[in-house]
């Protein structure tokens, strides 16, 4: 046979092709990588959510704080400006008194003389001549001295009686009767009353004669 010989070509039945059914794929398991990305999402959102929250209340309490109405304060209302006052008067309290003590008044120092009496007025005459006088005074201190006439120291200047220093003429030494002297138409007494330390108080009284001088 030569190489001219024509070659019969056999083709082979062609075969229909048969329908590929899809294999249907499950879907990929999520890897750890992916489900720890996720975790970290998760904290992350919470966290934010977190510090939002406690931010708006540091924010609401310094409002507060500042005396700033906070944004979320529900406004109170404004009264009228038409609105009536009240016109009760408010009641006034009552004033306490207040008591004030009198300050006791220290003992006085050095003797006293309160009185000093006798009688001013005597009438002389002639069945009534001389006059015997009667006298009397109150004081404090150690000793009283009288005198007759007018004189700033009885004691020294006086008749030299030593007397208490309240008493009368009854105190005086038996027989030392004080007459008025008719011939005189006034006549002056002393009384002065001391104490240790010698200090002294005296008192003077004048007698008028109204009756007959001479």
């Amino acid at each position: 046979m030569s190489d001219d010989t024509p070659t019969q070509r056999f083709d082979a039945p062609l075969t229909p092709a048969t329908s590929l059914t899809p294999i249907s794929t499950p879907p990929d398991e999520p890897t750890p990588e992916d489900k720890r990305r996720r975790a970290l999402m998760f904290v992350f959102i919470a966290l934010s959510v977190a510090l939002l929250v406690v931010l708006i209340v540091v924010l609401i309490i310094l409002f507060t704080r500042s005396g700033t109405p906070s944004a979320i304060a529900t406004p109170t209302e404004t009264p009228s400006a038409s609105s009536t006052p009240s016109t009760t008067p408010s009641a006034t309290p009552t004033p306490t008194p207040t008591r004030t003590t009198v300050p006791t008044q220290p003992p006085a120092s050095g003797p006293t003389l309160t009185s000093f009496t006798s009688s001013t007025d005597v009438q002389c005459n002639a069945a009534n001549n001389p006059i015997a006088l009667d006298f009397s005074w109150v004081g404090t201190g150690a000793t009283a001295y009288f005198a007759v006439g007018a004189t700033n120291d009885p004691k020294s200047n006086g008749q030299g009686w030593t007397l208490p220093p309240t008493g009368s003429q009854a105190d005086f030494p038996p027989g030392q009767d004080i007459l008025y002297p008719c011939s005189a138409a006034t006549a002056t007494y002393t009384i002065g009353v001391y104490d240790n330390g010698g200090k002294s108080i005296v008192k003077r009284i004048v007698v008028t004669n109204h009756g007959t001088v001479g």
